[in-house]
């Protein structure tokens, strides 16, 4: 309940007519509240994947319904926030969605441990998550999305999968989607990243990025 009452505070929040109180949004609230909620998505779908992983003989369906449901209402949750077409609110969530979640969670659990020792696999790697690294060092003080990257932070490929579809599904924001299915496709975590970090980074400005590191430890 407690959360629904939050939910929709912040929709029709976001939703009135008026910049100023919007860039209030932005300037103070927009960075650590889209940060908070990305972490705990990742969470959520962290304990999503265990579940499935450990119940071989299917005992803990009902659980696992409960979990994959919550998860689609956290995605429609998102795709209630983007299509209210805010647009520098659109930045900020897109760059934590695609940054913190979809690629380093999503995209990088569906490269296999083979893969990943190969040269070609670690090509890919380097062009894409590692090279955004790189960008945000050079931003001088970003997080970093390697806290995502460690093995015990991957779910299994099926899980990654169903995940995804249910995003391209639910969420209809093109700037989003279009970059996320781009690096699907070409393989090139490149394409998206350069200018929403930049975007982001240019709208929430480099200390709201330090204080949500304070906040959130990330």
């Amino acid at each position: 309940m407690v959360r629904i009452a939050v939910r929709t505070i912040t929709l029709n929040v976001y939703k009135v007519d008026n910049q100023h109180m919007l860039h209030y949004i932005r300037d103070k609230t927009a960075v650590p509240y889209f940060s908070n909620l990305v972490w705990f998505i990742g969470s959520h779908v962290i304990e999503l994947d265990k579940c499935v992983q450990t119940d071989e003989e299917h005992r803990n369906r009902g659980k696992l319904s409960d979990l994959v449901a919550e998860h689609l209402d956290h995605l429609h949750y998102l795709n209630d926030i983007l299509i209210i077409n805010c647009e520098f609110l659109n930045d900020v969530l897109t760059d934590h969605l695609l940054n913190r979640l979809f690629l380093p969670l999503y995209v990088y659990s569906l490269v296999g441990q083979e893969q990943v020792s190969g040269p070609r696999a670690l090509c890919c790697r380097q062009s894409g998550i590692e090279r955004l690294v790189v960008q945000w060092s050079s931003l001088g003080a970003a997080p970093s999305p390697y806290r995502l990257l460690d093995e015990d932070r991957k779910i299994s490929p099926q899980v990654s999968l169903y995940l995804l579809s249910q995003v391209f599904l639910i969420i209809h924001y093109q700037p989003l989607v279009n970059s996320l299915a781009d690096v699907i496709l070409n393989g090139d975590l490149s394409v998206c990243v350069a200018w929403q970090v930049c975007g982001a980074w240019r709208v929430c400005g480099a200390w709201q990025v330090c204080a949500a590191r304070q906040v959130f430890g990330v």
